[in-house]
């Protein structure tokens, strides 16, 4: 990759760096091995935030990798696993969700530069961001149902917010109908194949767009939309869609009678032979957790609430000897098994 900065670095963490892109605008470059989201980076998020809103005017997310994000450390994940760990894998998920709910709650503005792989907690870290700047290659998703999985670093959050606010301008009392879509690409581990699909499967704000620009030029255009979004907030428009300047964010859930609904299109898929048994566990688990839980259609659910139920589904996956044996398998092969 070329050199995205000429600037002085302010902080260096285990897996990133943030530096100073100019005009008062932070950096933060992940520079992971193999691209892949763990502790280390999501402190690197944490500690970046706060020291941009001290003495900054807005934040930059990219990568120097080839990918700006390769998902989560399953290597790290299956060994936990395997060692009957699970307050370790417990406290990572929330070190994950922790970075997230970072960006979400920050008063500066954040932009994301996107390229390569953005999967997993780089996606919701992404979507956390006040916009996204998509390269023409951005292969964008959340493909965690392919190995038994659910999106557990706040990518569930990110879609139960999307639904809820596409739901009110459309006149719909409940976010169900908007939830579908982002349910269906996620039951199916569904990442774009490129950066025009990240809007066809559902992605992308009206603030985010798509660039050919090369690597630095991108940088640059993430800076100028930092700037541009702090004038908008100097205006009184909000930095983040939908949620409050360094507060919690409410979304209306979908509720227990969508969640019943999102359960038996799983079950058709199976019927179908789309799905696994396994497959739609997963699939099932995701319903729950994207309708908010057993609670009325329209009930207004906080940031938390969306992360305990995230959290409690991905660790009850993770204890699977089948989601076990399928992350194995990908380690092994670099294929997904269908179990």
């Amino acid at each position: 990759m070329p050199v995205l900065h000429e600037g002085a670095v302010i902080l260096n963490e285990d897996g990133a760096c943030l530096v100073d892109l100019g005009r008062g605008v932070a950096g933060l470059l992940f520079r992971s091995a193999g691209g892949c989201a763990g502790p280390g980076i999501a402190e690197a998020v944490r500690r970046s935030v706060r020291e941009v809103e001290r003495d900054w005017r807005g934040l930059v997310l990219a990568s120097e990798g080839p990918d700006f994000s390769a998902g989560w450390n399953f290597r790290l994940l299956l060994a936990e696993a395997e060692n009957g760990d699970w307050d370790g894998i417990d406290l990572l998920v929330r070190e994950m969700q922790e970075a997230a709910l970072s960006l979400r709650r920050m008063t500066k503005p954040s932009v994301a530069a996107l390229h390569g792989r953005v999967w997993g907690p780089g996606a919701a870290w992404s979507l956390a961001a006040d916009r996204m700047i998509l390269d023409r290659e951005t292969r964008f998703g959340f493909p965690e149902a392919k190995l038994g999985l659910i999106p557990a670093a706040g990518g569930c959050l990110a879609a139960a917010e999307l639904a809820a606010l596409r739901a009110e301008p459309a006149g719909l009392p409940e976010p169900s109908l908007p939830l579908v879509a982002l349910y269906d690409a996620m039951a199916f581990g569904r990442t774009s194949e490129n950066g025009g699909e990240v809007r066809r499967l559902g992605w992308t704000r009206p603030g985010d767009f798509l660039t050919a620009a090369k690597p630095h030029d991108r940088i640059q255009e993430a800076v100028r939309s930092v700037l541009e979004l702090e004038r908008d907030r100097e205006r009184g428009t909000r930095c983040g869609e939908g949620r409050e300047e360094g507060g919690s964010a409410y979304a209306a859930a979908a509720g227990r009678d969508a969640s019943a609904a999102l359960k038996l299109r799983a079950a058709a898929c199976r019927r179908a032979g789309r799905f696994s048994d396994h497959d739609a566990k997963a699939a099932g688990k995701l319903a729950e957790v994207l309708a908010g839980g057993d609670v009325r259609a329209g009930t207004p659910a906080g940031e938390a609430h969306w992360l305990e139920l995230e959290r409690e589904a991905f660790l009850s996956l993770l204890g699977e000897p089948l989601t076990q044996e399928r992350i194995r398998y990908w380690l092994t092969d670099g294929a997904y098994l269908r179990n």
